[in-house]
């Protein structure tokens, strides 16, 4: 059972694992963009680790300014 709940993270965990805001997390759920997202009865939102693995692989890595 734990090692099944591993595999999910929270909208902050998400956020970290792509490099976004939970901000941009929830405004894309409410868009229909981003990683899919599972939220049960409770209004927890969890995302899985090989979902966000799959989108990042999908859209690369979005920089928004050339690093010096």
């Amino acid at each position: 059972m734990e090692q099944a709940l591993k595999r999910w993270f929270t909208t902050r965990r998400a956020a970290k694992h792509i490099d976004k805001s939970e901000a941009t997390l929830k405004t894309w759920r409410s868009r229909g963009i981003g990683p899919p997202f599972y939220k049960p009865m409770g209004g927890l939102v969890y995302y899985r680790v090989e979902d966000l693995d799959a989108w990042i692989e999908q859209n690369g890595p979005q920089f928004t300014s050339a690093k010096r």
